[in-house]
């Protein structure tokens, strides 16, 4: 059981979580951290991840943590293993590389930025979430990202037709 939990700038590693619940309206915050061989399972409270190391770090520090964790990346045949998880929320990892996700192809998705920024005058969801996820990808500058819908979620069924949209319209890609 988490609360108010948040971990900052580690390496997870070899990890299996299994069923994470947290108490009250606070999530668990992981910042700027990488994974190797993390697999979740079971209902499991959707974290936030975040690619910087803090929300007030200075861009210096952000772009040497981002170039450290490339690095790791580096040397990671897989990250995380989703597969097996209900997810209470949407959430998305930014900064962990889409190829090194397992992930269920029919729920997770993955926004490529040559792929967004090519077609995402198809985009025809106005107003949903998905909208807002691209808006947020699109600044972070990052290459890919990988968004979980929640399956867990009582919002499941609007967000994944959404995501579903999305990859419809050649934005999002299935594999």
């Amino acid at each position: 059981m988490a609360q108010a939990c948040s971990v900052q700038t580690t390496a997870l590693e070899d990890v299996v979580v299994d069923h994470l619940r947290h108490t009250g309206r606070s999530l668990l915050f992981l910042w700027c951290c990488v994974f190797s061989h993390v697999a979740f399972r079971g209902i499991t409270a959707s974290p936030k991840v975040n690619a910087t190391p803090s929300p007030f770090a200075p861009a210096a520090v952000v772009q040497a943590w981002q170039e450290a964790n490339r690095l790791y990346y580096a040397g990671v045949d897989w990250a995380l293993d989703l597969r097996d998880a209900k997810f209470t929320a949407l959430f998305d990892l930014p900064g962990v590389p889409a190829a090194l996700v397992l992930r269920d192809p029919e729920t997770q998705f993955v926004l490529r930025r040559e792929r967004v920024m090519a077609r995402r005058t198809n985009l025809r969801p106005r107003g949903t979430i998905s909208e807002v996820v691209l808006d947020r990808f699109i600044a972070s500058g990052l290459p890919d990202l990988v968004v979980v819908t929640g399956r867990a979620s009582r919002l499941f069924e609007k967000h994944l037709a959404a995501f579903r949209e999305l990859r419809e319209s050649g934005i999002a890609e299935q594999e």
